[in-house]
């Protein structure tokens, strides 16, 4: 079994109860023995906790999770004395080769992708595909730190890159919705930093300001907002989306009032033809409608929503 290998730049410290005394870079268990990720399990020797299929899950979605906890930092020259409260499960059976896919909530959530209904639960359906998934609650949500900073965009990027490096190098698919595929598009212009992104609720109508004036009340007159309206009032050529050369999907509710207002929504190929300009660099897009409003993987649909986005992962990644 192989073990994750830890950035040199990292400091380590033993982690009891690890056979061989194995160290530890950022992550912690909120028990004790939690390495880096489980990277042929991720991590070899990790003891993980099986959670029985609950009704509604899709078949093969028996779980292997773990909760834990990332020491991260809010900018390059700050300490990491922040923490990240995540949820790292395993498929029973890997696909080759072995990917992770992190998943991104929006402004207004936690828990998106794995909500407790796990009939709406994307997570599980991503397991059944044969890969890991870490959900984690943005800085300031949920069981996360709440700095007493403002976090702005540039901090949820910063945090996400933190996150994204410590599973290298395992192959990573980022899963976005709504305001954090502003987030997610910022950090798929790396190179390597993750092999495909996915990039729910959002379209660049975003520049619109009428569709500016949607999104703002849901977050009020917050650093985060300022940055995200900020980077959506430019151009396609100027657009940090224009950077991203890895396979992007995109997925839209027909009738999701806050990015759909102004336009047709049903139309694939017509929103594949108005995103394309901003993801010029992208080996391939692929454009999902679904059933549903802005909150497209809690609506009825989100299940037959969340197999297709895995189809047109799939399908990108046999064109690579």
């Amino acid at each position: 079994m192989r073990a994750l290998a830890f950035p040199q730049r990292c400091s380590r410290r033993a982690v009891d109860g690890l056979p061989g005394g194995r160290t530890e870079g950022a992550f912690v268990s909120r028990s004790h023995a939690f390495v880096g990720l489980m990277a042929a399990g991720l991590v070899a020797g990790l003891v993980v906790v099986a959670v029985p299929v609950v009704t509604g899950s899709p078949p093969g979605a028996q779980r292997r999770c773990r909760a834990v906890t990332l020491a991260v930092s809010l900018a390059p020259d700050r300490p990491a004395d922040q923490r990240i409260a995540a949820n790292y499960c395993e498929p029973t059976t890997w696909a080759e080769p072995r990917t992770v896919d992190v998943l991104a909530d929006g402004t207004t959530y936690t828990g998106y992708w794995d909500w407790p209904d796990r009939t709406y639960s994307v997570v599980d359906r991503l397991l059944a595909t044969g890969r890991a998934t870490l959900t984690y609650d943005r800085i300031g949500t949920g069981r996360s730190s709440r700095p007493t900073d403002d976090v702005t965009l540039t901090t949820d990027v910063h945090v996400l890159d933190q996150i994204l490096t410590w599973l290298q190098p395992n192959q990573i698919i980022l899963f976005t919705h709504s305001y954090s595929a502003a987030v997610g598009i910022q950090l798929a212009t790396v190179p390597g930093k993750v092999s495909q992104l996915v990039v729910t609720g959002f379209l660049h109508t975003s520049r619109d300001p009428v569709v500016a004036r949607r999104i703002q009340p849901a977050t009020r007159d917050h650093p985060r907002w300022r940055d995200f309206a900020a980077q959506q009032a430019l151009p396609a050529d100027r657009n940090p989306s224009s950077a991203v050369a890895v396979p992007v999907v995109i997925a839209v509710g027909d009738r999701d009032a806050i990015f759909c207002a102004q336009g047709n929504c049903s139309d694939a190929a017509a929103i594949e033809r108005f995103e394309r300009p901003f993801f010029r660099s992208a080996p391939s897009l692929r454009v999902i409608v679904a059933a549903a409003g802005h909150s497209l993987a809690l609506d009825p649909s989100g299940p037959d929503t969340a197999a297709r986005i895995t189809a047109a992962l799939d399908a990108a990644a046999v064109q690579r």
